[in-house]
């Protein structure tokens, strides 16, 4: 056992030492604005001055304390200084420690709980520093994929903790854990709704609990979960008159929408468009006849592949017809419409419901093409796992790690189902569902699926342990 704690310990110093001090920008300077204000004012605002619910809250408090607790970062300090001098940044970005051992600790517990084995769990805490924690923007970024990580990883554990116990604090702690991953991936709102009522249902098809208790499980599950996430949401509507956790599902949403209307070569040439490089070269071009000239300038899959030439300036001209790819044309029509409601006199945030209404529009327009393009939008999230964008030959087989992964770990709900394990769906049933929610509703770049990386690498050890290694028997404890 006490291997475990000694590698937690090593991989935790190898990875304070590579967390280097480097400039904030895009989204993850907009969370550090968001964290500099909270800890120098107390209001969560990205300006000193309005507030916002641009972003989830938890990361963004998470990074407000550190800040705070230990770091040299004050008022005087000022944002500019913060984002780009390394002094700072390099205190701020310590902050991911925290999530990394956070996380090889949530998988420690729930490797156990599914095989009884710290060697697998062992495996599983080294494979996710590998695959996950080592990808540069998690260790040196204030992106949220590493709080998502951890937060999915202990919400995925105390799941399966509530499904071989059936214990209060199980469910407590699982309505918790499932709103503090709501706190920190928006999405995992809707995905948790559904969730917590198909494991109650589960837990009377394996007769692991009469109706009424697991009625009285999901209660009290859903009341943990309703009472970590109403205080946010209730400030939101009283503030913005939006019962939601955060700002941006219009906009995604939109770009998603926009999507939609990709004609059939480009559908096709969509599952190239969003392949690794070596994947690219070594499959698509050698033996599916596509060319490295489709992505380039005067290619035929310009319109998939954002950052086109003239994209930044339409968008910041509110100007979708000199927009080339989908993606400029949605930032283009956000500016538009923010424009015009501004000009109503409307305050700025109504604009993320005009575009979550204009592309619901479209979408139930052509509902059957829009479920059609789950399927490349479903591939495009797939391929998260490091060297990505390199076509040397041997980054192959990390696409091809990356592809048995996900395919094990999104085939483990049905698993679990056909062969009645509970704890198999606890463990998979959150990750396959937010999986499938961004492909179904979102244009899923792979940053989305980072988060799921470490459940998938565990996924293959759960697999290999139940094929090859006997499981002891254990007596099941009941509340």
């Amino acid at each position: 056992m006490l291997l475990v704690p000694i590698l937690i310990g090593l991989l935790a110093f190898l990875s304070a030492g590579r967390i280097q001090g480097e400039e904030l920008a895009d989204d993850a300077g907009h969370n550090a604005a968001l964290s500099f204000y909270l800890s120098t004012q107390g209001e969560f605002s990205g300006d000193g001055i309005s507030p916002t619910y641009m972003r989830e809250p938890l990361p963004i408090a998470v990074t407000a304390a550190h800040m705070a607790l230990f770091t040299d970062i004050s008022e005087s300090t000022g944002m500019e200084q913060l984002k780009a001098d390394p002094y700072y940044t390099g205190q701020m970005l310590q902050v991911n420690l925290y999530y990394a051992v956070g996380l090889f600790f949530s998988l420690w517990w729930l490797a156990w709980l599914l095989t009884r084995s710290h060697v697998v769990a062992a495996l599983t805490i080294f494979g996710a520093w590998l695959s996950f924690t080592l990808i540069g923007r998690n260790l040196s970024s204030l992106l949220t994929e590493s709080p998502a990580a951890l937060t999915l990883a202990l919400a995925s554990a105390a799941a399966v903790w509530l499904v071989q116990t059936t214990k209060w604090t199980a469910a407590i702690l699982t309505g918790v854990s499932f709103g503090a991953l709501a706190l920190t991936k928006a999405a995992a709102l809707y995905v948790a709704l559904v969730t917590m009522p198909l494991l109650a249902a589960f837990l009377v098809m394996c007769g692991l609990a009469s109706w009424r208790r697991a009625l009285a499980i999901l209660g009290g599950t859903v009341l943990a979960f309703a009472l970590t996430v109403t205080p946010w949401m209730t400030r939101n509507y009283l503030l913005f008159d939006d019962f939601a956790i955060a700002q941006r599902g219009g906009a995604v949403l939109l770009a998603r929408a926009l999507k939609d209307q990709m004609t059939m070569e480009e559908y096709k040439g969509a599952f190239y468009v969003y392949a690794p490089a070596a994947v690219k070269r070594h499959v698509f071009e050698r033996f599916l006849g596509f060319e490295k000239e489709d992505v380039q300038p005067g290619g035929r899959y310009l319109r998939l592949m954002r950052g086109q030439p003239g994209d930044i300036e339409a968008a910041a001209a509110g100007d979708p017809a000199r927009a080339i790819s989908f993606f400029g044309k949605a930032g283009a029509l956000g500016t538009l419409w923010t424009k015009e409601l501004m000009d109503l006199g409307k305050p700025r945030h109504e604009v993320d419901r005009v575009q979550e209404q204009k592309a619901m529009e479209m979408i139930k327009a052509a509902p059957g093409r829009h479920l059609a393009l789950t399927l490349p939008f479903a591939w495009r999230g797939l391929w998260s796992f490091g060297g990505a964008a390199r076509s040397g030959v041997q980054y192959l087989f990390v696409a091809l790690a990356n592809l048995v992964s996900f395919s094990i770990f999104l085939a483990f709900p049905l698993v679990a189902v056909w062969r009645r394990k509970p704890d198999w769906l606890a463990f998979s049933l959150l990750g396959f569902g937010l999986f499938w929610f961004h492909a179904l509703l979102t244009h899923f770049i792979p940053r989305y699926s980072q988060p799921l990386i470490p459940l998938a690498v565990l996924s293959v050890l759960v697999l290999l342990h139940a094929l090859f290694v006997r499981r002891p028997e254990r007596s099941r404890t009941t509340a």
